[in-house]
């Protein structure tokens, strides 16, 4: 995910729920899939023979919840005092996003315990990832959308919340004759930070394969048959999905389960971002700086699923150092020269990572065998190439650092060199303006096109929503008016 809006503003406005809603986190129940929305207004009752959708998160793009066990140990008194045990947490009290993650807000110490809980861990013996131990999370309202409309659910009168994901799109579901939450408008979060994991991802896959099932299945009553099921998906969901669709169900489940998908702004061979923020951390919209996150985002699942892959990419450099002029591409011997070289206990285990889990999945980037609109933005300034000054620099908080790169003996103006795209063409870093939706480059967004006839009959449908933001496309007009009538469609 991209930031929507402001991180003050999102700073000021967290801040005011969470002193208006108390610190207190309010019991919740253990089944993942209660709905918390079951009860919000539709303009008529259930259908059943309107059109299913289940709508997939991308990375960052779900609230997910936690549980702490008696096994799990505070860093710190105060932490205890906010983070109950034995209770899922419910209402503000989340995991992400969450208040905790910025350190303005007293007790200090909550954010090293909020980065303590939600830290994914490596075993190299095992090839597992993992929880912190007595930390438990799963997805809210799994089923629902309360965990995929809007993140804080911080509305405004001039359109979506600062915070919104699906939101848009549920409203208007929601005033359509026939549709009900809960029943054929249904969210399908994930836990982004554990998906490189394959035996979680196996459980995610299963729960997903289950919820698409019963989504069809409650569709029986209609007098025209069961409805297939429409699913959407944003950013690394389309990922996600892709990979569900081709390991792990066959070709007659998608036929007899799935009418299209509806993929948005899909990272299909990944994104130069993800360089950037396994090396100096993203704030994701939140206050405290970039390299705040780093902790939390260095073995993050989803984040390095998004590595450019190597087999699409080659040789394009992504990385370069201004005091050596050393640069570095996507492919393996690359990826560990410049992860060995930065400071950090944790830097070695990110390229041994990406090429014995992520790497291979390249190879299942593939047409997925259903119908599919491949929806992007483009236009939109797009990060892929940075320099940082050394690679000691690479620990620098951006917002601090200040310092001219040297390329070749000539010095360049860099007034963030760890994230450095300027307009000026005749700058080496130059980066076409027009190659992205803000977030992925347009190879990337585009690789469907590879899909067109050999989609196993189905039909591969590119549509370029030309302005729209990585993020913000799922609230413009453009789109909403493009897949509302694909939605509807008899």
């Amino acid at each position: 995910m991209t930031r929507t809006t402001s991180a003050v503003l999102l700073a000021l406005a967290l801040a005011l729920c969470w002193m208006t809603a108390g610190a207190a986190p309010t019991p919740a129940t253990a089944n993942t899939n209660t709905n918390d929305d079951a009860t919000a207004e539709s303009a008529t009752s259930y259908d059943a023979c309107a059109n299913p959708i289940v709508l997939v998160t991308g990375l960052g793009g779900c609230v997910l919840d936690f549980l702490l066990t008696d096994e799990y140990k505070h860093l710190h008194y105060e932490c205890s005092l906010v983070f109950s045990r034995n209770k899922w947490s419910s209402g503000l009290v989340r995991l992400w996003p969450a208040i905790e993650a910025v350190d303005a807000i007293p007790p200090y110490h909550l954010r090293a315990c909020w980065e303590d809980m939600m830290a994914v861990h490596y075993n190299e013996t095992t090839g597992r990832f993992a929880n912190t131990p007595g930390v438990q999370v799963r997805p809210r309202d799994y089923g629902g959308v309360t965990g995929v409309d809007n993140l804080f659910d911080i509305e405004s009168n001039w359109g979506p919340g600062m915070s919104a994901v699906y939101e848009k799109l549920i409203k208007q579901l929601k005033v359509t004759p026939g549709y009900e939450v809960g029943k054929n408008i249904r969210g399908a979060p994930f836990d982004f930070r554990l998906v490189a994991d394959d035996i979680e991802l196996a459980s995610m896959f299963t729960d997903l394969k289950n919820l698409i099932e019963e989504t069809y299945n409650m569709t029986r009553a209609c007098s025209a048959g069961p409805r297939r099921v429409h699913v959407m998906t944003h950013s690394l969901g389309g990922s996600y999905w892709l990979y569900f669709l081709n390991t792990f169900v066959d070709r007659a489940w998608k036929d007899q389960y799935i009418r299209f998908t509806l993929a948005v702004s899909s990272p299909w061979q990944g994104a130069g971002k993800a360089y950037r923020t396994l090396i100096s951390g993203d704030d994701e919209g939140l206050p405290g700086g970039n390299i705040m996150f780093l902790p939390v985002e260095q073995l993050m699942g989803g984040l390095l699923w998004m590595i450019p892959f190597s087999n699409f990419f080659g040789t394009k450099t992504f990385i370069q150092y201004a005091d050596t002029g050393a640069s570095f591409s996507s492919n393996a011997s690359d990826v560990a020269r410049l992860f060995d070289s930065m400071p950090g206990t944790l830097r070695p285990l990110v390229p041994f990572i990406i090429s014995k889990i992520v790497e291979p999945r390249s190879l299942t980037v593939a047409a997925p065998e259903t119908d599919i609109y491949c929806i992007h933005g483009s236009g939109v300034v797009t990060e892929s190439f940075y320099v940082y000054q050394s690679a000691n620099q690479t620990n620098t908080n951006p917002a601090e650092y200040r310092e001219d790169a040297v390329i070749n003996g000539t010095t360049y103006l860099a007034p963030n060199p760890a994230l450095l795209f300027p307009l000026d063409k005749s700058s080496p870093f130059y980066v076409d303006p027009n190659q992205g939706d803000g977030t992925v480059e347009l190879p990337s967004l585009q690789y469907c096109r590879n899909w067109i006839g050999k989609n196993g009959g189905k039909q591969m449908v590119e549509v370029d929503v030309a302005g729209q933001e990585h993020l913000g496309i799922l609230s413009s007009a453009a789109f909403l008016n493009d897949v509302m009538p694909l939605i509807l469609a008899p």
